[in-house]
Order: C-alpha cells, then sequence, then structure tokens
C-alpha cells in the first residue's frame, strides 16, 4: 500500500472549472441572490496512527447557498465555488480514494474532491463523475465512473444505472476491478441491471499444446429495488429476486487453475 501522511486539519483547496468565473471585483449586491455551489465539510473522525499520532478523516458533501446567507463565500482565499442558474443543482462531480493507514489496519476511504453545476430538470441521463485511485502514487488512475441523475416521467420509476461494466486497473496490491454505469434509464421498483465482468481464464492451445491466459467478459447482472406487498397476502413484502428461467451458471478455469462458477443473471422478478 502506498505511504499516506497525515490528513490536514484544514479543508485542502480543490480547483474546481466554474460555469460561470467568479469576478471577486463585482460588487457582493449584484450577486446576493445567486445560488452557490460549494464543498462543506460533513464530518471528521479521529483515528490513531501508526506512530502513534492522530489522523483526521474528514467526510464533505455539496450543498448550494445563497450569496445573501454567505458572503464570505466569494472570499478568493476560501475554497473555489461555482455559481449556478435558476436551472441548475450542485452535485458532486469528482471525488479520490484516500488510503488511512491507521493502528486498526488500511482504509479505502472515497472522499469528495470537486462539486459543481448541473441541469435541474433534466430528464434521466449519465453524467460523467471523475474517481482517482491512488492519488500521488505511481498508481494513480483517474476513472469516469458516472452518475445516474434526472427526472423519470412515469409515477413510481426512478433513474437508475440499467448497465454497468467493470474495468481492470494496476494497484499497490495487482490488479484490481472498478465498477462503471455505461447506460441510465428509468425503471420501476423492481429492475434488471446489466453488469459486464471480465475475469481472466486459462484455456489450451492444441495447435502449440501450451496453456495461456485471455480474458472472459461474461454478463452477471444484478437485481435492484423493491416489490409492492404481494396481492394475497399483503401484510409481506415481495423480494426482487433473478427470474430463475433466465438464470445460468457459466464454469470456467481461472488463471490460477482455480475451477469458477459465475451466475448469470438476464432478467428479474417480484417473488
Amino acid at each position: 500500500l502506498p505511504q499516506i501522511t497525515d490528513l490536514p486539519q484544514t479543508t485542502s483547496t480543490t480547483e474546481v472549472m466554474p460555469s460561470t468565473k467568479l469576478d471577486v471585483q463585482q460588487t457582493k449586491s449584484q450577486l446576493s441572490e445567486r445560488l452557490v455551489c460549494r464543498r462543506r465539510e460533513l464530518s471528521k473522525r479521529t483515528l490513531k496512527g501508526l506512530l502513534g499520532n492522530h489522523i483526521n478523516v474528514f467526510d464533505y458533501a455539496c450543498e448550494e447557498v445563497t450569496l445573501s446567507s454567505d458572503l464570505d463565500t466569494l472570499d478568493p482565499s476560501r475554497e473555489p465555488v461555482e455559481l449556478c442558474s435558476a436551472d441548475q443543482r450542485c452535485r458532486v462531480t469528482a471525488k479520490r480514494q484516500d488510503t488511512i493507514m491507521h493502528v486498526g489496519g488500511a482504509d479505502d476511504v472515497m472522499v469528495v474532491s470537486k462539486c459543481g453545476c448541473q441541469p435541474r430538470h433534466a430528464q434521466c441521463q449519465r453524467r460523467p463523475l471523475m474517481h482517482t485511485y491512488f492519488p500521488g502514487t505511481g498508481f494513480e488512475a483517474h476513472i469516469d465512473v458516472g452518475a445516474c441523475h434526472g427526472s423519470c416521467p412515469a409515477t413510481g420509476e426512478q433513474c437508475k444505472a440499467l448497465h454497468e461494466v467493470t474495468e481492470s486497473i494496476t494497484s499497490p496490491s495487482g490488479q484490481t476491478c472498478v465498477k462503471k454505469i455505461k447506460a441510465c434509464g428509468c425503471a420501476g421498483s423492481c429492475v434488471y441491471k446489466q453488469h459486464r465482468e471480465v475475469y481472466l481464464e486459462n484455456k489450451w492451445n492444441e495447435t502449440s499444446r501450451q496453456q495461456y491466459t485471455t480474458e472472459r467478459e461474461i454478463i452477471s447482472g444484478t437485481c435492484v429495488g423493491s416489490c409492492a406487498p404481494s396481492h394475497r397476502h399483503s401484510a409481506y413484502r415481495q423480494r426482487c429476486a433473478p427470474d430463475l428461467s433466465r438464470t445460468s451458471e457459466i464454469w470456467f478455469v481461472g488463471h490460477l487453475g482455480q475451477l469458477l462458477k459465475v451466475p448469470s443473471v438476464r432478467g428479474c422478478v417480484c417473488e
């Protein structure tokens, strides 16, 4: 694991590309009714470091405030902010993974690093969400994992991830997989979410009479959401589960020689 220094006591400065650049020379009265998108410290917990020192771990959230309620937001010495228009809202646009070394072990924590203005009433769609893994090390990687935001026209439907894939990145302990949202859509409470997993598989080449390793992509799929109570038994709530008639098991030999079994779900039902 990479060596991590103590986290600072104060909020670090994060550069945000503003949708409307702030001109601190403008009079505050001209801007007093605009909405400001900023990152705010949500909570803090203290862990004991390996050397007996104290490590502060901060959690952040994105919030909207009016300049009339906090005019000091325009202070150039504070963390950068964005001005949002009336049809925009403040959302998380980037996170980073911090590895915290403490006496209890090592924790990987995703921390909000950037906030930005995005359309408020747009229809359900995928929006960029950047994740930075292993920052400040030779393994640093930037992945757009995506997020689902927006409204749905039908009652009871929600904006959800309907298609996910995995991407392999190099970590200090070897290869690791990161989930990425490929597509979003409006769906009911119980919905099938397509998910693709990539595995390393051992195969045998009949021509060269040698074993080789290749990547194998499997559509595993998951079921997310909840179901309404049964009509016959109103006290019991049904569960959103894989449709057994559309579920199979895929067997293959992994790159370490082990026999692997991966369920492949192609549909979901309330039962």
